[in-house]
């Protein structure tokens, strides 16, 4: 019996360096995620979006009548019985 738990207590010490190995990894992997993700700035897209224009103060329109066309079509459906 005392073999068996000498046993049991080596798989458990395997397992145990086992998940520090693959916590230490998983830390590295996080680690340089977060490099990358800090390193991006955006700031060579600044020239692409320079002259790019603001929404104008008139685009509430185009959503009005989008939703407007949409219910004309859903309206026009029901009503075929579709």
């Amino acid at each position: 019996m005392k073999n068996m738990a000498i046993m049991m207590n080596h798989e458990d010490d395997k397992n145990e360096e086992l998940t520090r190995r693959i916590n230490a990894d998983l830390r590295a992997k996080t680690q340089a995620v977060k490099d990358v993700d800090e390193d991006v700035g955006f700031v060579g897209d600044s020239e692409y979006v320079k002259d790019f224009k603001k929404t104008g103060s008139y685009a509430w329109v185009w959503v009005v009548i989008g939703v407007i066309t949409l219910a004309v079509l859903i309206a026009i459906g029901v009503g075929r019985g579709v």
